[in-house]
């Protein structure tokens, strides 16, 4: 064995683990690989140090179905060579360190290795450390502790969203983006549904409030919002837009497009989710911080957008409630709104996203009641005995001055316009059907003589359940 080895930091070429060596845990004695006097460490100090990395960054691919049952090669790195990759070591040193590795591995109760005996590894995004801990604490506190004023929420919400202002994605882009005038987003489209044509042709008298959000104090809560405060929920696509609100077939629906008038800046989900790890040194344990957080990230991305079904709507839109309210007041994020997939859409519409303003970014031009009668609308044309379906919005001259901040009668607060509708560009969609994409899994009928005769057992899960 070699474990009484010592390596110095001139046969290391990870920066980090040689300013380790040469300035706080390195002792001067002489290096078993270049023969040199000056600061080591015991290689199997640096063998633990490695594991740990190893643990942490990667996860083994040769113990996969594919390799073990169907004789594929493995993808990724063989530990030799990833040995010399994340701590630069080679020739004896690497071979040394492998055999340690081995001997460190392999358990001798189950005869077994850890990784298997000739292992290969790919770079894991899935270990999330104390990190998920903590969020499984804070979802149970927020759950069936405090709803408001819950400071160990407040606490784990900062240490994950805080560092988004600095955060980028492996291509270099910002997870914070900014929407509006001369921004690549310029304008939202919002839908509403209808399940009469005299809602909706009373809607359209007045398309600013009742195609935008509604006031304070009206509304039921969303995936972003608690109940009773507005926020602005909108879409980039139109088929987007409509399947977010789930219409039912026969229903009509309006969509309003709302350009956004002054510069907003949004928390991007859809780039959270791309948050690449410093390419600092893995033995860092700022390295090995970020990364927990940055896999973490993706894996909540997943959960902040996946489905609600509306039975449980309540409960599962509390923790994005929480999310939305701690970044809506952020002072240093300083967040307008997020933007994030769409569970809803089609495949095809897969680039259509979602978009939610915060309140202090959802109010819309003209929504207020003095505009109320600056237009009037009806749905048909007629000619002799027929009619036709053919909308029409006409716009009356307002004799009112323009506001340059737009109130409901509710707010203590005066909050900038951010939105205004494009009267130009309202359209009505009749639903005509609804298209699903699923996951079909077949029941596998069993009789039970047939288990009897074969010695197999009802799944305990289900025995004796009957009905749910």
């Amino acid at each position: 064995m070699t474990n009484d080895n010592r390596i110095c930091a001139n046969c290391i070429q990870d920066e980090h683990m040689q300013r380790g060596i040469n300035e706080f845990i390195g002792t001067v004695e002489e290096c078993d690989y270049c023969g040199e006097n000056r600061p080591t460490i015991a290689l199997w100090d640096l063998m633990i140090r490695c594991d740990e990395v190893i643990e942490v960054f990667f996860e083994v691919s040769s113990l996969t179905p594919a390799v073990l049952q169907f004789g594929r090669d493995p993808q990724g790195k063989d530990l030799e060579t990833l040995i010399s990759e994340i701590l630069g070591v080679t020739g004896a040193a690497k071979t040394d360190l492998h055999e340690l590795l081995d001997y460190y591995w392999f358990d001798r109760d189950t005869m077994d290795y850890k990784y298997g005996e000739d292992p290969w590894f790919v770079e894991s995004s899935e270990s999330i450390g104390q990190i998920g801990t903590e969020w499984e604490h804070m979802e149970q506190s927020l759950r069936d502790t405090a709803r408001l004023f819950n400071p160990a929420a407040a606490a784990v919400l900062e240490k994950i969203f805080a560092p988004v202002i600095d955060d980028r994605t492996r291509a270099g882009h910002q997870v914070i983006t900014k929407i509006g005038p001369a921004h690549q987003i310029s304008g939202l489209l919002r839908a509403r549904e209808f399940e009469s044509l005299h809602e909706l042709e009373r809607a359209l008298c007045h398309p600013e409030s009742s195609l935008g959000p509604p006031p304070v104090g009206v509304g039921s809560a969303g995936r972003m919002n608690c109940a009773g405060i507005p926020v602005f929920y909108g879409a980039t696509k139109a088929l987007t837009a409509i399947a977010e609100v789930r219409p039912a077939v026969g229903a009509h629906v309006a969509i309003g497009l709302f350009q956004v008038v002054r510069e907003l800046s949004l928390l991007d989900l859809t780039k959270l989710g791309d948050v690449s790890s410093s390419k600092a040194s893995k033995f860092d344990p700022i390295t090995v911080e970020r990364t927990i957080r940055n896999n973490f990230l993706k894996t909540l991305v997943t959960q902040l957008t996946m489905p609600v079904l509306p039975s449980r709507a309540g409960t599962d839109y509390l923790i994005t409630q929480a999310i939305a309210d701690f970044l809506a007041t952020h002072p240093k994020l300083n967040l307008d709104g997020i933007i994030f997939p769409s569970t809803q859409a089609a495949e095809e519409e897969s680039s259509g996203r979602n978009v939610v303003l915060f309140r202090k970014a959802s109010k819309v031009l003209r929504a207020t009641r003095e505009y109320d009668r600056t237009a009037s609308a009806y749905l048909f044309e007629y000619e002799e005995n027929s009619a036709w379906f053919a909308p029409v919005l006409e716009s009356e001259p307002s004799q009112a001055c323009e506001p340059s901040l737009v109130t409901w009668p509710a707010d203590h607060d005066r909050f900038e316009a951010a939105l205004e509708l494009d009267r130009d560009s309202i359209w009505i969609h009749k639903i005509l059907a609804v298209h699903f994409k699923t996951d079909e899994t077949p029941v596998r009928h069993v009789r039970a003589e047939s288990r009897q005769e074969s010695g197999e057992r009802m799944p305990n899960s289900h025995r004796g359940d009957g009905l749910l």
